[in-house]
């Protein structure tokens, strides 16, 4: 089985669709506080810190490949690193804190605080990731970046299965 080559693009929506289902469970557990949709949103938040890391790497092997951009897209493609890398910290630290959340007892105030702590996490995570794919679109659609322009196929000169009646 051979790789997409480049790998970003193929990873890259996978922690995005993590994060933000993550930070929509995360917020549901304010409300239904069980020990099972904890534990489901902290496995969520953690998919997407783990895809995010893997999206971050990847990102730096395309820009690395890159090779001489113009000033321009260069700076977007900056903001989109920054944002990318934003989105997967921000991500860690909502699945240690969604983590911690789902192993505390609920007899005290302490799951509720860090809660909180972990939809702020997330929220500041999901803004990141929206900022990330934001710039990424502006530099796939507005300046072609990663997209291979293929050449027209040669014509074929194989003739007919079958003949066409008169």
């Amino acid at each position: 089985m051979k790789l997409p080559d480049p790998l970003h693009p193929a990873i890259v929506h996978f922690p995005i669709v993590l994060i933000l289902a993550g930070t929509l469970f995360a917020i549901i557990c304010l409300f239904f506080r069980t020990r099972a949709m904890r534990w489901f949103a902290a496995i969520l938040l953690l998919s997407g810190a783990l895809g995010a890391t893997a999206a971050v790497f990847t990102g730096e092997k395309a820009a690395h490949a890159a090779g001489d951009i113009p000033d321009t897209v260069e700076r977007i493609l900056d903001e989109h690193a920054e944002w990318g890398e934003g989105a997967r910290n921000w991500a860690i630290l909502a699945a240690v804190l969604s983590i911690a959340t789902a192993a505390t007892s609920r007899r005290t105030a302490l799951p509720r605080v860090l809660a909180i702590l972990t939809i702020v996490a997330a929220c500041f995570s999901s803004r990141s990731v929206y900022e990330a794919g934001k710039h990424g679109g502006m530099l796939v659609y507005e300046h072609g970046v990663g997209v291979k322009i293929m050449q027209p196929a040669e014509q074929s000169v194989t003739p007919p299965l079958h003949k066409q009646a008169p």
